[in-house]
């Protein structure tokens, strides 16, 4: 077997797909890839059998995928730890925010943290407002209102001790009217 010619090396899928990509990103079309990794597998002795503009494009767009898979499960790890540093944060300042003697800014804290929880949270709908309200403005009602549990919005809306009308309460605006 000394004098027999080595048989070409298969190329495997995995490379072929990122070379099919590095070429699609430097601009190549699909029937160029084809002729272009034809051309330098048979100069690298390398047998990948017949490929064509169409395998191109599969490879790339598997390629694709795979990376973009590899993305979101980064990304989902990365949600994960953030999710849990405000966790931690959120037991620190919830105790202060709901205890016999609300401090106000806990409670600013709190309402912070949970909005930054549904910014990173897929899938939940956060309450959506582009209002700043001055938290140190609540009565004790109304804070004693938001510790069990209702809603900011109802809080400030209903009537009550520091109630709707207030000025620090939200007001709907008026809805536009198309002019002549």
């Amino acid at each position: 077997m000394d004098g027999a010619p080595a048989a070409p090396r298969k190329l495997l899928i995995k490379d072929r797909r990122l070379a099919a990509l590095k070429l699609r990103k430097q601009g190549a079309s699909y029937r160029k890839i084809a002729e272009r990794m034809l051309e330098e597998t048979a100069k690298q002795g390398i047998d990948i059998g017949e490929y064509s503009e169409s395998q191109a494009h599969r490879d790339v767009m598997a390629e694709l995928k795979r990376m973009n898979e590899r993305l979101a499960e980064a990304a989902d790890e990365v949600r994960r730890i953030d999710l849990e540093r405000l966790d931690e944060l959120l037991a620190v300042h919830y105790q202060k925010a709901t205890g016999a003697k609300p401090d106000y800014a806990a409670l600013n804290a709190v309402l912070s943290i949970m909005e930054r929880r549904w910014k990173i949270m897929p899938g939940v709908v956060a309450p959506t407002s582009s209002e700043n309200i001055d938290l140190s403005k609540l009565s004790s009602e109304q804070v004693e209102r938001l510790s069990r549990g209702e809603s900011l919005y109802a809080v400030l809306t209903t009537p009550g001790k520091g109630g709707a009308g207030t000025p620090e309460a939200p007001t709907e605006p008026a809805p536009e009217t198309a002019s002549d």
